[in-house]
């Protein structure tokens, strides 16, 4: 079960989560803006904590409708009260969630839900391979009860 996870604190108090940084898979990040209007980037692998902005740097938001029921948004398990949220949702080969939640004490918290076809690997695969491999164990045996009951003999 996935966890919502406390971020560290940006430098200043966050008023607005601005949107999520497209760099890599592995290394999405929150964006957001402070009560003086700066702009801070934190939690990329590549990153670490939390950086300035570049005025350069590419993100999206695509909003969380914090009022109300939301489908596929784990809000519930918060432990306070929403005051911004973004979201991405991602498939290729592997599917992934990525949540960020400011709540209205100030605090940063992200969800990041996973499931690739390695995954799947042993629904679709396993099957197949312990078949494969209890026909050869009842092969062998077969061939070697004929052997020892001379069934092979001409």
């Amino acid at each position: 079960m996935v966890k919502w996870k406390r971020l560290e604190p940006p430098p200043e108090t966050a008023t607005a989560i601005l949107g999520i940084g497209y760099t890599t898979i592995a290394g999405q990040s929150v964006y957001v803006e402070t009560t003086s209007g700066n702009r801070y980037v934190c939690c990329n692998s590549n990153l670490g904590g939390w950086t300035t902005a570049k005025p350069e740097d590419y993100y999206h938001k695509m909003n969380c409708q914090v009022e109300g029921y939301t489908p596929g948004f784990p809000i519930t398990n918060l432990p306070g009260e929403v005051m911004d949220c973004t979201w991405v949702s991602q498939w290729e080969w592997v599917t992934e969630r990525l949540y960020f939640a400011l709540l209205k004490d100030g605090s940063l918290w992200s969800w990041h839900y996973r499931y690739g076809m390695g995954d799947y690997f042993f629904y679709l695969c396993g099957g197949p391979f312990l078949g494969f491999f209890i026909g050869v164990v009842i092969s062998v045996w077969m061939w070697r009860r004929g052997c020892r009951n001379n069934y092979f003999q001409v």
